[in-house]
């Protein structure tokens, strides 16, 4: 069962394949990807506007120069933050971070402290709660990051949305969190 149904019907049934040529949803660096593996550079933004779009922060100068101030050796943060950056990986690998396996699901409790020093800071830039999602393929550790949540207190936590990948499908978010929470001594 290594070959989804879909993947046999559009080869047994090329003709009834239709591929998207033009999105409404996504800015042209978060495009980028899909449009790679997916399209062989098919698809297009629909608009100028969709092409360009970025993050709204509205404390973005302020933040930025704190974080110059106090905080010159997170510089990592900045990038991750910065509105002008619309796809940014980071890799935990290095971290003391490992994973936690429980009946069956992942967790990973540095990752969602990870997640919510990030969601902080966005809230700090001026990006409102109710724009940020967090994704996550397991559901130990949707309920990790929830709980890291109620352990701060910290106002708006409740307005980030936070669920799986299927749950999301359809939504929209200016800022997407995904917590792929794997972490071992194998790197996989």
């Amino acid at each position: 069962m290594d070959i989804s149904l879909f993947k046999r019907l559009s080869d047994r049934y090329p003709d009834a394949v239709a591929y998207l040529k033009h999105q409404y949803r996504m800015n042209r660096d978060i495009m980028l990807l899909s449009n790679s593996l997916i399209y062989d550079h098919h698809l297009k933004c629909a608009s100028a506007q969709v092409a360009n779009e970025a993050l709204q922060l509205s404390h973005w100068n302020q933040w930025k120069e704190e974080m110059q101030r106090d905080r010159a050796n997170l510089m990592w943060l900045s990038s991750a933050v910065d509105p002008s950056n619309a796809v940014v990986f980071l890799d935990t690998d290095m971290l003391d971070a490992g994973e936690v396996r429980s009946h069956g699901s992942f967790s990973n409790v540095s990752e969602a402290k990870f997640i919510l020093l990030l969601i902080l800071e966005f809230l700090k830039a001026g990006l409102d709660a109710s724009n940020i999602g967090v994704i996550s393929p397991y559901r130990s550790q949707l309920k990790t990051i929830r709980t890291t949540f109620s352990s701060k207190q910290q106002e708006h936590l409740d307005d980030v949305e936070v669920d799986t990948v299927d749950k999301f499908q359809g939504r929209d978010k200016s800022c997407v969190l995904i917590s792929k929470e794997r972490s071992n001594k194998d790197r996989n």
